[in-house]
């Protein structure tokens, strides 16, 4: 297990107190380096809008709520996509972390894996869907949804790409799903890391909004088929009210055919 040769920087909002895990990250990256957050939180969505680092679709997500993960839910999430213009800054291999990652040893040997991999970008100890198995385990490649950047880890190419991405266009998808959707355009090669050596404390991020919880509210707006979204007990409904109506249909069609007709009443 070699040295992490790279930048190490991690994102945190000025007014917090130093994370409680910022010395053991820097007993394993002696390099570590803050970087202010962009905070957000409080900021007007339009006015981000009319300056151009918003997108209007993204506005219309935070305004009035999103349907996919993918969108932004809050302003906090635009403050994320704001700091990564300035922290990914630079040149070279770069390791990105969030002020509440906890990381273990380990996470070295994983960054080993991740430069063995010719990846452009790697998310560690995140939670993904679909995507090809990779030579290594714990390791999937193109997934087709991801969620958390708690700590994600860039090539040299790969830093330059997500820089030049972010630095040029309006906030229009969360980070995760953005290196997702970059991946999938062959824009980047991403790999995800599924070994926990990395994560968030209580899964909260303090980066984005303190209300917002991740992974149960990115699985919230997972597709029906998962058994948790809101349409399962809408279409039982629905399926109910069909059969029961249908039932009614046909009870009265049978009533009419053994009913006497009129012209049979009066002449009985």
């Amino acid at each position: 297990m070699s040295a992490w040769a790279g930048d190490v920087r991690m994102i945190k909002i000025a007014s917090h107190s130093p994370p409680h895990s910022l010395a053991h990250v820097q007993s394993l990256f002696p390099q570590l380096q803050l970087v202010a957050a962009v905070d957000a939180r409080a900021s007007d969505a339009a006015a981000a809008a009319q300056a151009g680092d918003l997108s209007l679709a993204a506005y219309r997500s935070i305004r009035f709520g999103r349907t996919q993960h993918a969108q932004l839910p809050t302003m906090g999430a635009l403050g994320l996509f704001l700091s990564w213009r300035t922290a990914l800054l630079g040149d070279g291999p770069l390791l990105l972390l969030e002020e509440d990652c906890v990381c273990s040893a380990h996470l070295r040997q994983v960054l080993d894996e991740f430069e063995a991999m010719d990846l452009d970008v790697g998310m560690i100890g995140t939670i993904a869907f679909g995507g090809q198995p990779a030579a290594r385990p714990d390791w999937v490649v193109n997934p087709t949804m991801a969620f958390q950047t708690h700590c994600v880890v860039f090539s040299p190419s790969g830093r330059t790409t997500v820089r030049e991405y972010v630095t040029t266009h309006a906030a229009d998808l969360q980070v995760d799903m953005l290196l997702v959707t970059l991946s999938q355009i062959g824009a980047i090669r991403l790999g995800v890391c599924h070994a926990r050596v990395a994560a968030q404390v209580a899964r909260v991020s303090t980066i984005q909004t303190s209300a917002q919880r991740i992974p149960p509210d990115a699985m919230m707006a997972m597709p029906a088929q998962a058994g948790s979204s809101w349409t399962t007990p809408i279409c039982a409904i629905a399926i109910l009210c069909i059969v029961v109506a249908a039932t009614g249909w046909l009870l009265c069609a049978k009533a009419a055919v053994h009913a006497p007709s009129r012209r049979d009443a009066i002449d009985g």
